[in-house]
């Protein structure tokens, strides 16, 4: 009887280690905040980062909406982003949130620069439809701030695109992204010299990898981006590459790479 005892211990013990390394990780630790300083900016190489250019404008997040499929609010506000946070192949959806007042109140309304609000992070199902998960994402995403702007980009090239917020007052605060990561690639862009002209412009990609095709619109030249490749990201899902990898220029030239190794940076140049 003793020995029998001791084994139903011992197995309860095992499927409790068990149990405790199958738990989901923290949500604590799904995003991490950082305020960035200058000199952390330019450790990064995002010193000249613009949180308010004209590519993080509606519409063009409208426009790669479209092309995607999906369907966004008639007016999403200035500071949204439509990236793929877990690399799975869908656009997920970042607002910078309804101000706090807004919500106590109960009223609508377009929030004024300087508001404090939280975060929203919206799932894509792969199916168009967006599930709110900002309030399992951590202190991050739920703590109360005064954002104006915001820009998505893979911060520590880990194949993860994370978040950089402008707050009122000028400071920048990170949101380091450590979901589980997935297969990506990410490519760099690089228009002809002398191609990009004083203003922005646009450039449509593809990429068609595991059996279905996905579009990012880049916004390239003028202003503080001028002479600078733009940079986009595309999730992979479980794919090991990307079969094809089209970029349609202004100049109506058309470059295209096929048979790319996933989870890696790519140059393509116009």
């Amino acid at each position: 009887m003793k020995a029998k005892g001791r084994s139903s211990w011992i197995a309860l013990a095992l499927l409790g280690g068990i149990c405790f390394f199958l738990l989901p990780r923290q949500v604590a630790d799904l995003w991490v905040a950082e305020v960035l300083t200058e000199a952390r900016l330019a450790e990064l190489g995002v010193a000249g980062l613009a949180l308010e250019d004209p590519a993080m404008e509606p519409g063009l997040l409208r426009e790669v909406a479209g092309a995607n499929g999906l369907s966004l609010p008639a007016e999403p506000e200035v500071g949204s982003q439509l990236f793929d946070v877990d690399c799975d192949g869908d656009l997920d959806f970042f607002t910078l949130g309804e101000p706090a007042s807004h919500r106590e109140a109960g009223r609508p309304g377009s929030p004024g620069r300087g508001d404090e609000r939280s975060f929203g992070l919206y799932l894509n199902d792969g199916a168009g439809r967006f599930r709110e998960v900002a309030g399992r994402m951590g202190a991050a995403f739920t703590t109360p701030r005064k954002a104006v702007g915001s820009a998505c980009l893979d911060l520590d090239r880990d194949g993860l695109l994370d978040l950089v917020v402008l707050l009122a007052e000028g400071s920048r605060v990170a949101l380091w992204n450590h979901l589980g990561r997935r297969g990506y690639l990410s490519v760099v862009l690089e228009p002809a010299p002398g191609a990009e002209g004083p203003s922005m412009r646009k450039i449509r990609v593809e990429a068609a990898a595991g059996g279905r095709k996905q579009v990012r619109i880049a916004a390239v030249g003028g202003g503080p981006a001028a002479g600078k490749g733009a940079r986009v990201h595309f999730g992979l899902g479980d794919a090991k590459e990307v079969e094809r990898l089209a970029v349609f220029w202004k100049s109506d030239r058309v470059s295209e790479v096929r048979d790319v190794a996933a989870n890696r940076e790519v140059h393509v140049r116009e």
